[in-house]
């Protein structure tokens, strides 16, 4: 993406490579609270779900056709449609609460992981295709008036996957549950769900909370920081920049999803969170917890200046000693990260029964 706003604009630089990276947080850290406060108070999360996949397709449309606009313009669109894009990134807002609200406790674990497994699965096919797609070039093809290069066509594929997931929220493809509040009702034998709330821990959300901004803020440095290093350190030209970092990035990504998906227990901070929360709606929290992940973003890509004021060596120590600091402090507390005890499916089935007979 920073390659095609060059490209299309010889006139930005790197500074305005870094607002463009932070345009996606910025309109997720805007608008999650709204849409956690809204899936709080309506019966069935699809018209959400619906409004946010088509502000998706329509900010990668508006992306790919950011070189219709004339070229004094094109770095605003480009701004508006990565915006756009954001603001339909708050759908994970809605994903984590729906399966916190969907599932069995016995479940939560197994389903969370396989929602994380997912995403990063995204995140490494994503570079896959990016790096196919750059055997297309930057030139491409032009067709009814349309340049279809490297860079646009990826934006033309997400829009097109967004068409799709709109289909497969039909109703008869897509039924709302709210599976914890029922079995914490019959489990406690309390006739609503307000009277199964516990008392929140605070300590204990609050590190959950700041484990998971540092941890996005130096994914998105690093992320950011890759490009220019590449390009700087190695003397690779834009197609192999683009090549190369895809097979990286894809790599690392592989080895995330063997690990969601052969030890589901470390997909820690967002299955804490929602057992620290128990069976009250998490719209709200769920909602601050990616407006604070999107906050970090914001600030990640300064990582950029750090880079070109004083090198690798600061960039990469700098989030070694960090994240250092984090995981000593998260051992030190590791206490008060500890959810209830662990239940199987057969004795929470039965106390449902039980409930149920009472």
């Amino acid at each position: 993406m920073d390659h095609n706003t060059i490209g299309m604009d010889p006139t930005v630089g790197k500074p305005f490579l870094s607002v463009v990276f932070a345009a996606p947080p910025a309109g997720q850290l805007i608008f999650s609270p709204l849409i956690g406060w809204c899936s709080n108070r309506l019966s069935s999360i699809r018209v959400p779900f619906v409004i946010l996949t088509a502000l998706f397709v329509f900010g990668n449309g508006l992306y790919s056709v950011v070189e219709l606009f004339p070229t004094p313009h094109r770095r605003y669109v480009l701004l508006l449609a990565r915006f756009v894009f954001g603001i339909s990134t708050s759908i994970n807002t809605l994903s984590r609460a729906y399966i916190s609200t969907a599932t069995k406790l016995s479940e939560r674990t197994g389903a969370i992981s396989m929602s994380s497994l997912a995403q990063t699965f995204g995140l490494a096919v994503g570079p896959i295709i990016q790096a196919a797609l750059s055997t297309i070039g930057k030139e491409g093809l032009m067709w009814y008036g349309l340049r279809i290069n490297m860079y646009t066509m990826a934006g033309w594929i997400c829009a097109a996957l967004g068409v799709v997931y709109i289909l497969f929220l039909n109703p008869s493809c897509f039924v709302h549950r709210t599976i914890a509040a029922q079995e914490a009702m019959k489990t406690t034998g309390f006739s609503k769900a307000t009277d199964t709330y516990e008392p929140l821990k605070m300590f204990s959300i609050w590190t959950v909370m700041i484990g998971y901004s540092v941890l996005m803020f130096f994914y998105v440095s690093v992320q950011t920081a890759l490009s220019p290093i590449s390009l700087d350190q190695f003397g690779w030209s834009h197609e192999e920049s683009l090549y190369y970092l895809g097979i990286l990035i894809t790599g690392g990504t592989l080895c995330s999803c063997a690990v969601f998906l052969l030890l589901p227990q470390l997909s820690i901070s967002q299955t804490i969170l929602s057992k620290l929360l128990g069976t009250r709606p998490q719209g709200n929290w769920m909602a601050l917890y990616t407006s604070i992940g999107g906050l970090t973003r914001i600030i990640g890509p300064a990582s950029v200046v750090v880079y070109v004021r004083f090198g690798t060596y600061w960039v990469f120590g700098l989030g070694a000693m960090i994240s250092g600091l984090l995981l000593i402090w998260m051992w030190c507390y590791k206490s008060h990260l500890r959810t209830t005890k662990k239940i199987n499916h057969a004795e929470e089935m039965q106390r449902m029964a039980n409930g149920v007979a009472e």
